[in-house]
């Protein structure tokens, strides 16, 4: 059997991770479409601006769409470019299965809203007078990561990705997906494309500590055996 086909079935118990997959998708395909400019005003939109968050700036009226807060959530969906979007996408993918079944789809739903807004907030923290939207969902994916890792240190790729070879560790991955964060990080002009290491960090940190709370009571932490083949 082709190994593509494989894919579904590992992706069988993971609603809310496609849903997320296809929004990053589409909203990587928007943007696309609608070009630089667009795409730019409308990460002030959905964007985290610090200094709108800390009351030190207002945004121009026409962009004053949604309250402040409730851009630590709304932010989470696009990035700052398709290069970003890749990455993000690609480590959800491999990440995020297994996560979203140890906590069942609507605790994975909590979890994954919680590390993206900590995220948010360990950005505003390190730069609160900051005038350009943060946007993106490096947070959360770290804690996707951070979750993963605690629940199964010796997790594998999946045999639909990795083969052949078929048998890398998914904990090697973490520090490729940070420093690849890194260098995306700087951004441009316009906006930042996604978070930088005050967010992985938050977002990282946070995970390692909702998964002890919203991790199924039946699945145990530090699994040596899961995963591995």
């Amino acid at each position: 059997m082709s190994t593509f086909r494989q894919v579904p079935a590992w992706l069988a118990s993971a609603r809310f991770t496609t849903v997320l997959l296809a929004l990053g998708v589409w909203a990587a395909v928007w943007q696309l479409a609608v070009g630089g400019a667009a795409a730019a005003r409308a990460g002030y939109v959905v964007g985290v601006v610090p200094a709108v968050l800390t009351s030190r700036a207002r945004l121009p009226e026409e962009l004053d769409v949604l309250p402040a807060p409730l851009t630590l959530l709304t932010s989470l969906v696009p990035e700052a470019g398709l290069l970003p979007a890749a990455w993000s996408l690609l480590f959800l993918l491999l990440f995020a299965p297994h996560v979203e079944t140890a906590l069942g789809w609507r605790r994975f739903l909590v979890f994954y809203a919680g590390c993206g807004v900590f995220a948010g907030l360990a950005e505003v923290l390190a730069a609160p007078a900051a005038t350009l939207p943060v946007l993106g969902a490096a947070g959360a994916v770290s804690g996707v990561i951070a979750a993963s890792l605690l629940l199964a240190p010796r997790r594998r790729l999946p045999a639909a990705v990795a083969s052949p070879p078929g048998n890398v560790p998914l904990a090697l991955l973490a520090p490729v997906w940070l420093g690849g964060v890194l260098a995306i990080a700087p951004g441009t002009a316009a906006m930042r494309a996604g978070l930088g290491w005050p967010g992985c960090l938050g977002g990282f940190l946070c995970g390692l500590i909702l998964v002890l709370f919203l991790k199924r009571r039946e699945v145990p932490l530090l699994d040596t055996t899961a995963g591995v083949r």
